[in-house]
């Protein structure tokens, strides 16, 4: 929220106040000029977001440590299972890599849906 906030803040209130003096109403100004300036603020937080859901391991493994059945398993909740419950230290590393690839697809993805057209 707090990023959020710092990019709103940044947005220059003069902007505002010239579509205000052209006759815009609140849904233009939200999204000619809000939004648009907001998409890099927006960029960082839906990346740091998804990431940290992938990466999800304090809850599970606190609450459930997997679950009946394995059935609230995560990724990083698996690895530390297999490196470190059931010393499986290479099984455990290919987790980690693979899970790092993961990552590094889904960043890039979504670098590429947050592309500007004057970035091409």
């Amino acid at each position: 929220m707090l990023i959020y906030y710092t990019g709103i803040k940044n947005i220059d209130p003069v902007l505002y106040e010239a579509v205000s003096i052209d006759g815009a109403n609140w849904w233009t100004t939200f999204f000619r000029i809000t939004l648009p300036l907001m998409k890099p603020v927006i960029q960082i937080n839906v990346t740091m977001a998804i990431i940290s859901a992938l990466k999800q391991m304090e809850t599970v493994y606190l609450l459930t440590n997997g679950g009946p059945n394995n059935s609230t398993q995560f990724a990083a909740n698996y690895l530390y299972q297999q490196a470190f419950k059931a010393f499986k230290y290479g099984y455990g590393n290919a987790i980690g890599v693979v899970f790092i690839i993961i990552c590094i697809i889904v960043t890039v993805a979504l670098n590429r849906i947050f592309k500007d057209e004057q970035d091409a």
